[in-house]
Parts: structure tokens; C-alpha cells; sequence
């Protein structure tokens, strides 16, 4: 890969510069594992072998080595993470930044929650967790534990707006939320109940909508809990049959 040697050492000066290491060794081998992701694009180790810089030159040595790397049981990702992702979103300090929750299902055996802030069209990651069971859901405590990480790393001062699926539709989840001063925009179910000042109750797969036209209210309750108050928003989208 061209210019991979001038961005080894633009990485080690990052990486040292702003992550506490327990043996400094171990820069030389994350930088070039960072470049071989960037040129190659995908997670395969013999992939990034090229863009080592050493003596070794078998790709199977080399794969070792960051294979070892990878399963250094004294090797923590968070605290080395945790510098470099708030040097990098130190520029939204005081400004409104955008977060969004994922999560998805790896081989139907594990689980992975992903809290990451959206800048400049890329997901910079605040925190993740990773659970051995089949289901997409996850206990609240998880996500809050989660979400708290997420809240250390972020600029002071900022307005931090939350943007997840419908699993996040829960009022002890929004409470939460709401505790540590973030704001939400977040799908809800169908069959939720709304409760409007100035209208009876309905469920949110109830409102007859044509493609095009939106609805949208301040001042909504939800659930049999009355949480709120919301503003809720209800669209069709042009060539689609379902409802947001």
C-alpha cells in the first residue's frame, strides 16, 4: 500500500500521544492493524500481513503475531479507546451531537450493542458490548452501563440526541435517557398507546395515512404509563407501505 510507512508513524504518534499503554511495545503492531484495515477493508488478518513493517516476511508469521496480539488477555480495548475517541469529538463541545444505538446478532450465538457518534458522514464508537446469547434483546441494565460509558467520552457541554430502533421504546430505558440529560428520537411499535392532550387515545398503527403526508404532535403522552411528554411524528413514505 503506498504511504504505508508515513502512516505507521502518523498512528504511533496518535497512539502515543494519547493512550496509556502497559507495554509500548504493543503500538507498532495496533498501528499497523490499523492501516492494514484501511487498505485492505475487510477483517482478514492475512490481509493487513503487507502492511507490517518488519522482519518477518512469511504471511503466516505475521498473521500470528497480530493474532497474539488480538488475544492478549491483558489487553483491554475501553481504556485504550477512551483517550483517542475523546481527542477525536473534543470539536463538538458545546454543540448538538448526534448518537446512535445498534445492535446486531453475530452468528446466533452472540450479541453486539454498538453506541457510536455520528461526524462528518463516519461513526466514531463510544462504547460496545458483546453477550453470548441468541436473542437481539438485552437486559436495560446492559444498555445503561453502556450508555454511561458513552456519556464519559462525550464533549462538555454538548447536546447529545440519541437515535435508536424500536428496541429503545421503553419508558424505564427513556427515563433513564432523560436522567442523564439527552434528548431522543427513537422509533416506536405500531400498537403503542398515545395519549394527546387534545385527542382520545389511539395506538400509533391506527392513524389512516396516504403516501406523502405526515402527522406530527407536541405534547404526547405514551404507553398505559403516561410517559412524556413527547412530540410524536407519524409518516407514509412515497412507495412504501409501511408506516414511520
Amino acid at each position: 500500500m503506498e504511504n504505508t510507512p508515513y502512516l505507521s508513524d502518523t498512528l504511533l504518534g496518535v497512539l502515543g500521544q494519547h493512550a496509556k499503554w502497559f507495554d509500548l511495545r504493543h503500538r507498532p503492531t495496533l498501528a499497523w492493524m490499523m492501516v492494514g484495515l484501511r487498505g485492505a477493508k475487510t477483517v482478514s488478518l492475512g490481509a493487513w500481513a503487507p502492511s507490517v513493517v518488519g522482519r518477518a516476511q512469511e504471511a503466516q508469521r505475521l498473521v500470528r503475531r497480530l493474532r497474539r496480539w488480538l488475544d492478549h488477555n491483558r489487553r483491554k480495548a475501553q481504556p485504550l479507546s477512551g483517550p483517542l475517541i475523546e481527542h477525536a469529538v473534543v470539536r463538538g463541545m458545546g454543540k448538538r451531537v448526534s448518537v446512535a444505538l445498534d445492535t446486531s446478532r453475530l452468528w446466533k450465538t452472540s450479541g453486539l450493542i454498538r453506541l457510536s457518534l455520528s461526524s462528518r458522514g463516519r461513526a466514531v464508537p463510544l462504547g460496545w458490548r458483546v453477550s453470548e446469547h441468541g436473542s437481539a434483546a438485552v437486559a436495560l441494565e446492559t444498555y445503561k452501563a453502556l450508555l454511561e460509558e458513552g456519556q464519559s467520552h462525550l464533549p462538555w457541554a454538548c447536546k447529545a440526541v440519541l437515535l435508536a430502533d424500536r428496541g429503545g421504546a421503553a419508558t424505564p430505558w427513556m427515563s433513564h435517557l432523560r436522567q442523564l440529560g439527552w434528548h431522543f428520537r427513537l422509533r416506536i411499535k405500531a400498537k403503542f398507546w398515545m395519549h394527546p392532550s387534545h385527542l382520545a387515545s389511539f395506538q400509533g398503527g391506527e392513524i389512516a395515512l396516504q403516501p406523502g403526508p405526515r402527522c406530527c404532535w407536541q405534547g404526547v403522552s405514551m404507553t398505559d404509563k403516561h410517559f412524556g411528554l413527547v412530540p410524536l411524528a407519524v409518516a407514509r413514505p412515497l412507495g412504501s407501505e409501511e408506516y414511520w
